[in-house]
């Protein structure tokens, strides 16, 4: 399973790469023959379409993180409480 981190760090870079590439080839106008093609809606919504995802990432990412943080803080302090206890013998610290 791959690290949610590294998951999101390359999200972030593919979302930026897009932004980028869409902002850099989708024009405003585009002649065709004698057709002259309007596509300002379309290149608003396109481009803005990888920025409003990262909006998104910005605005769950942080609760996640805390959560996450808060099992693994509560996880540890359960362990560690666990290792300081008094073992009678060398068994029952192993299985600790």
């Amino acid at each position: 399973m791959i690290n949610p981190g590294d998951s999101y760090y390359h999200t972030f870079k593919i979302l930026n790469i897009q932004k980028e590439y869409f902002e850099s080839q989708i024009p405003c106008e585009a002649d065709l023959g004698f057709i002259r093609v309007d596509t300002k809606d379309l290149r608003k919504k396109i481009v803005y379409e990888p920025l409003n995802i990262l909006k998104n990432f910005a605005r769950f990412t942080p609760p996640m993180l805390e959560g996450r943080n808060n099992i693994i803080k509560n996880w540890l302090t359960n362990q560690a409480s666990l290792i300081k206890a008094n073992a009678l013998n060398i068994d029952e610290f192993v299985k600790r």
